[in-house]
């Protein structure tokens, strides 16, 4: 080996170590920015919640009968009062979720609310984030979900999908 060649070896790998420490902070740079982009519009997209199922609001319905399978399978022996409100559900789901799952749990706001009238009953459940950097994406994970009835605000079932 030539003492020129020598010379060239400790360039080329200084070379080498800069151009992977730009590149490396080049993607860095751009999953700081699509996590914050995530976070402002999840932040921007709050639903605003209708008080009562029984004015004819925005509030979905569904079918507590499509959920025997979580009862059954899911239960929490827990009353928590009245639920009187969509927002109350609200409130009494992130509790129960944060005290079972974790802080985490707050990624998935806005929270969805369905209402079953003739059973009375309130099933709240998160929402799965589709990044806006990357529509095409599949997202994996899942999200909680909670029944509770809106007369003494027994929880049927508490459950995380995903």
């Amino acid at each position: 080996m030539k003492k020129t060649d020598r010379k060239r070896v400790p360039k080329k790998c200084a070379l080498l170590i800069l151009m992977l420490t730009l590149l490396l902070s080049i993607a860095f740079a751009i999953w700081q920015f699509s996590r914050v982009d995530s976070q402002k519009n999840v932040i921007e997209n709050t639903v605003k919640y209708a008080s009562n199922p029984e004015e004819g609001d925005n509030v979905d319905s569904f079918s507590l009968a499509e959920y025997n399978y979580y009862i059954e399978n899911f239960p929490l022996d827990r009353i928590v009062g009245f639920i009187d409100s969509s927002e109350d559900a609200i409130r009494e789901a992130e509790s129960i979720w944060i005290e079972l799952f974790g802080e985490k749990v707050k990624k998935q706001r806005p929270y969805k609310v369905s209402f079953d009238e003739e059973n009375q009953v309130w099933l709240v459940e998160g929402t799965l984030h589709q990044p806006d950097a990357y529509p095409n994406v599949v997202v994996l994970g899942g999200v909680a979900y909670l029944l509770i009835q809106k007369s003494d605000g027994r929880v049927l079932a508490v459950w995380h999908e995903g």
